[in-house]
C-alpha cells in the first residue's frame, strides 16, 4: 500500500478508489492480489489498518449519517494524513472534487 501511496505522490486526501486506480493503471499486473484486497467489503477493516500505516485516517463528513463525502458522483469515505487537522482535512476533502 505504501508503494501505491508513493506512486499516487502522498497526497492530503485519498479514496480507495484512486488506490485501486492506480494499482490497476499505472502499476500493471503484478499488483492484481491487491486490487483484489481493496474491493473486498470484508478486508475493510484491514484497508483501514494499513491506511493507518501508512499516515492516512478517515475523516467522517458530520453532515452525513454514514460519515461519507461525494466524490466524483459517488458517496465514499475519504482519508486524510494523519498530522492534518479536521479544518485542513475538510479543505483536502473538498480538493478531491476539483
Amino acid at each position: 500500500m505504501a508503494d501505491v501511496i508513493e506512486s499516487l505522490g502522498h497526497p492530503d486526501a485519498l479514496v480507495i478508489g484512486d488506490l485501486i486506480a492506480c494499482a490497476e493503471g499505472f502499476l500493471g499486473s503484478r499488483y492484481n492480489a491487491f486490487v483484489t484486497f481493496l474491493q473486498g467489503a470484508q478486508e475493510r477493516p484491514l484497508v483501514v489498518l494499513r491506511l493507518e500505516g501508512c499516515g492516512y485516517r478517515r475523516l467522517a463528513n458530520p453532515d452525513e449519517k454514514a460519515g461519507r463525502w461525494p466524490v466524483g458522483g459517488q458517496r465514499t469515505g475519504v482519508y486524510v494524513r494523519q498530522e492534518m487537522t479536521d479544518r485542513e482535512g475538510f479543505e483536502a476533502v473538498k480538493a478531491l472534487n476539483r
